[in-house]
This record gives C-alpha cells, sequence and structure tokens, in this order.
C-alpha cells in the first residue's frame, strides 16, 4: 500500500541534531507516512545515527539512499525520484516538526481538495534561541489565478505539502545551478501547474536558523541565486499582466519573492557588464509593477531602489562597488551600515 506522505531529508553533517529530527517524526499522530533520508556523503556520525535510531525502533517506513556529496538540490531530487507517497514534503535534518504536522497538513488537504498545503512555523535561533512565529498567512483557501493575490508560498519548501502527481507529471526537479534559495525557484515552478491551495495558520513546523556550519550561514552572493530569474520568468508567463499588477499590489509574499529575483538578476547582468539585458529588465512592465508597490526594508535597498528608478549609471557603480568588492566589505563595517534595517 502507498503512503500518504513522502518525507524527504538532507542528510548532511548534522549529527548534533538529526536524533531531535527523527524523533519528531516518529511521535506523528499521523502514520500513513515513509521517510527517505538522503546521506549527501556525510562525513561525521549523521548516518551512524540514523541507522541505529531506524534499527532501535523498528522503522521499516524509514530508509536511508546514500549517495556522493552533490548538494542540496540534487539530495532532494534523489528523494523525489524514491518517493511512492501521494504528498511530498520536505523536512530539513537539522528542524523538527510538531506533534501533529501531517495530520494537520493532510487533514487540509482532505477537507479542501488542494494542490498544495502550506503550514505555519517558527524560527527558532540557535544563538540567542529567540522564536519568531511566522503564520500570518491572508487567506486559507484559492482558486488559480484569482487566487494568485493570496497565495503564500514563494520561498521555503519545508512544511508544506506538494502533490507527488504534479512533480511527476511535469518533470519538476530542483535546479542545482542554484546555490542559494533554491527553493525559491523551485516554488516558482511547481506554483505554475497548481489550481488551489489551502494556508494554515497553525504552527507546524520549527526552523532552526543561525546555526553554525549550515548553508544559510555562508556567504551570499548574487551569482549564488542568478538561475532563479528563469524560474520566475517562467511562471509570471502563466499569467496575464493584469492578474501580475494585481497580485504584486496586494500580495506581500510575491512582491518581496520578486524583488529579490530580479534585483539580483539584474546586479548579476551589470557584474557581468551585460548592461543591455540589465536595461531590458529595468524597462519591463514586472519591474515597474515591482517599483511602484516594493517598499525597502534596509539601508542598502532604499538605495539600490533610488537609482533604479533615477539612475542606471550610478546603479553600476553601486554594484560594482557593493557586490563586486563583497569579501573585503563583509570584513568591514560598511557592509553592516548599508544592510541595516530601517
Amino acid at each position: 500500500m502507498k503512503p500518504e506522505i513522502s518525507v524527504i531529508i538532507p542528510v548532511y553533517n548534522i549529527e548534533k541534531y538529526i536524533i531531535e529530527c527523527l524523533d519528531s517524526i516518529r511521535l506523528q499522530t499521523f502514520s500513513e507516512y515513509e521517510v527517505l533520508l538522503i546521506n549527501d556523503g556525510s562525513t561525521d556520525k549523521s548516518v551512524e545515527l540514523c541507522e541505529d535510531y531506524i534499527q532501535k525502533h523498528k522503522l521499516n517506513t524509514f530508509k536511508i539512499i546514500h549517495q556522493n556529496n552533490s548538494g542540496i538540490c540534487e539530495t532532494r531530487n534523489n528523494g523525489l525520484s524514491k518517493a511512492k507517497g501521494k504528498w511530498i514534503f520536505f523536512l530539513d535534518g537539522d528542524d523538527w516538526l510538531e506533534p501533529d504536522c501531517l495530520q494537520t497538513l493532510w487533514d487540509c488537504a482532505e477537507q479542501y481538495p488542494s494542490d498544495l498545503v502550506v503550514g505555519g512555523y517558527q524560527a527558532v535561533d540557535e544563538q540567542t534561541k529567540g522564536v519568531e512565529v511566522w503564520s500570518n498567512y491572508p487567506a486559507e483557501h484559492g482558486e488559480m489565478p484569482q487566487g494568485l493575490c493570496s497565495l503564500c508560498s514563494f520561498g521555503f519548501c519545508w512544511g508544506r505539502l506538494y502533490k507527488n502527481e504534479i512533480i511527476a507529471s511535469n518533470d519538476l526537479r530542483f535546479d542545482a545551478r542554484i546555490k542559494y534559495a533554491e527553493d525559491t525557484a523551485w516554488n516558482f515552478d511547481y506554483n505554475r501547474f497548481i489550481k488551489s491551495f489551502f494556508a494554515t495558520n497553525k504552527v507546524v513546523y520549527n526552523y532552526r536558523i543561525n546555526r553554525t556550519g549550515s548553508e544559510t550561514s555562508k556567504l551570499v552572493t548574487p551569482k549564488m541565486k542568478y538561475d532563479i530569474w528563469e524560474h520566475m520568468q517562467g511562471f509570471f508567463a502563466t499569467f496575464s499582466n493584469d492578474q501580475i499588477e494585481k497580485a504584486l499590489k496586494e500580495n506581500k509574499h510575491l512582491l518581496n519573492a520578486t524583488w529579490g529575483v530580479l534585483s539580483t538578476a539584474i546586479v548579476n547582468d551589470i557584474l557581468d557588464k551585460k548592461y543591455p539585458l540589465a536595461k531590458e529588465k529595468i524597462k519591463s512592465t514586472l519591474t515597474k509593477a515591482v517599483k511602484k508597490y516594493y517598499s525597502p526594508s534596509s539601508v542598502k535597498e532604499r538605495i539600490f531602489m533610488f537609482m533604479l528608478k533615477h539612475s542606471f549609471l550610478a546603479l553600476r557603480v553601486f554594484s560594482a562597488v557593493y557586490y563586486g568588492n563583497f569579501e573585503v566589505l563583509r570584513r568591514s563595517k560598511i557592509l553592516r551600515i548599508i544592510s541595516k534595517g530601517k
């Protein structure tokens, strides 16, 4: 009998956290799931701990899949190729679930037939132990394309249910060219094909932030995210200009994601001296809408937005100085100052 949910967990040097993660799955109130632990060439005791855990608790629905170190995209793709569940659920091995996470999301999917189910989450700071809840979604249920104004899944891929049938029929995979925010590209791809979605404000997922050694704690450069632009273009191509403008005006989740991808793509074109491509993006209908509705949240963004609106030459200079000297600036106070919020 096929499982209802396939839980895909990348495993790479997370020996400090993996047992808490596995406990949170084993103790779920929902039982119709399989767990695919994808060992991405881990060099610590993570895999050994997983093997001992599975044996100790006699978990026949837990499976370890080994591969050479290939990165998060290929790791998740490997899990997708093996998953048998009706739904796909991504879980990072240094995070953990609330006991009713899978039951809550599955109940939502059953009660409101949807192609995507999004759960609330809380970010837990590894350094300060502070907790910030992220669950203020604009709507519970939405039908596409009109639901674009309240669709809230454009960032993380974990903590939600994706329909395996949609993934398989459209051959969806994570783009290994992208080294940071690869799940943004994934969501743009997946959301092209959904007809409806459901979001619950109930917190079901615990996301660990500021963990030493994690991908999100490393230096992020524009080059690491450039190829997200291609995926975002594919997504917006499925909607009319009027639908896009209305959604950007009303949907902060979409607006924020679009600004992040758009600004990064422009910076990359400038750094590569592809000035015509950068100007083409700046003059696009999409950019005009973003400039109209996006409110910069930091000094850096306010500078960038001002130049985006008024001077391409100044934007070229700023991009070359700020992003072209990232390694030097990040060791000084300058980067911290201009990246500060309001």
